[in-house]
């Protein structure tokens, strides 16, 4: 009896730690995306609260609700590629700052025609701003 529940035991663990590990999202962990994007961009982690608000204040969103920013720049270019990812504490605050994001971008047109193919995106409680080319190396990692 002792050791059937022993099996049992292990093999509950083991298929608790299987789906755990297919079910994560790759676009929640900050870390884990810096990771991937470290070999081809030069990144910058940001997550002390003054750096926090500065950022936010330049791209007039609000920094309530903010707990990283990763800034993703290919390494062999001149900004125009540049990407923004904003971890937000929930998918309500995310959806706020996708909206300011929009309008940030509606009255930047110089911004717009600068970065290449600029585009917002949201996963989760995780938004995007910056060049899409960014985004997608995101995803295919």
């Amino acid at each position: 009896m002792k050791k059937l529940f022993s099996t049992l035991l292990v093999a509950v663990l083991l298929l608790g730690t299987l789906t755990a590990c297919m079910g994560g999202n790759k676009m929640d962990d900050p870390i884990f995306l810096a990771q991937i994007l470290d070999e081809d961009y030069d990144l910058g982690l940001i997550v002390d609260d003054e750096d926090v608000s500065m950022h936010a204040d330049d791209l007039e969103i609000r920094e309530k609700g903010i707990s990283w920013l990763l800034w993703a720049e290919p390494s062999d270019d001149g900004g125009e590629k540049l990407g923004c990812f904003i971890f937000c504490e929930d998918v309500d605050t995310a959806k706020k700052m996708a909206a300011d994001l929009e309008k940030y971008l509606d009255k930047n047109d110089e911004l717009r025609e600068f970065m290449v193919r600029c585009t917002i995106e949201r996963s989760g409680d995780m938004v995007f701003f910056g060049c899409e080319d960014v985004w997608e190396d995101a995803q295919e990692a």
